[in-house]
């Protein structure tokens, strides 16, 4: 059975509008029985019951048989997901993802979850910079959030640079043994393909 853990609770980020994909990128095919949703799901799954989806479109998530919430402050993009997430989540900690994040891996997510640091993110860097929306972050940041978007600092990598992060380097990443492919969204039939290729 799936070893999940009682105090952190998941919200997959499904709001973007996949204007560069073309289609709605979470709902494309993944493998043989998963979407690219459906994939981050089922990794979310091996580490926790508590999963909600954070999307405007209910109706296209409806078959995933998971809650799913709008924005409670919409139109100001992730740093608006996540807001919501934390202020709806029943769990200090939460685990936020990206539903375009198909490779994510239940291996990382774990490794997430077991350090207990003081600090209110953990968060992995990839080569891009620091991953936001493949992060635990603690449900005390929702007013600063709120805050911040009031103040039109929607910038997620911004608003990271002024919290106390616990960051996870791309050494640890490797040292660790854990696949750096957990971290890669995507945008494009192309870049899934690619993805595809790499991770299978």
């Amino acid at each position: 059975m799936p070893r999940t853990n009682s105090d952190i609770s998941c919200a997959i980020i499904a709001g973007g509008k996949s204007s560069r994909f073309g289609s709605n990128k979470a709902l494309s095919t993944w493998d043989a029985h998963h979407s690219v949703i459906g994939s981050v799901i089922r990794a979310a799954s091996r580490v926790t019951d508590r999963i909600m989806i954070i999307a405007g479109d209910h109706q296209a998530y409806r078959s995933l048989g998971l809650p799913i919430h709008p924005d409670i402050l919409p139109g100001y993009g992730p740093v608006s997901g996540i807001h919501t997430a934390l202020s709806l989540a029943c769990t200090d900690r939460i685990l936020v993802l990206a539903c375009d994040m198909p490779a994510v891996s239940s291996r990382f997510l774990n490794y997430l979850i077991s350090l207990k640091s003081w600090a209110p993110v953990v968060v992995p860097v990839s080569e891009s910079g620091p991953e936001p929306l493949h992060a635990i972050w603690h449900r005390s940041l929702a007013p600063l959030l709120e805050h911040s978007i009031s103040q039109g600092s929607t910038g997620l990598r911004h608003l990271l640079s002024t919290l106390p992060c616990r960051h996870i380097t791309p050494d640890e990443i490797i040292s660790r043994g854990l696949d750096p492919l957990s971290l890669v969204s995507v945008n494009t039939p192309e870049a899934l393909e690619l993805l595809r290729q790499k991770a299978m």
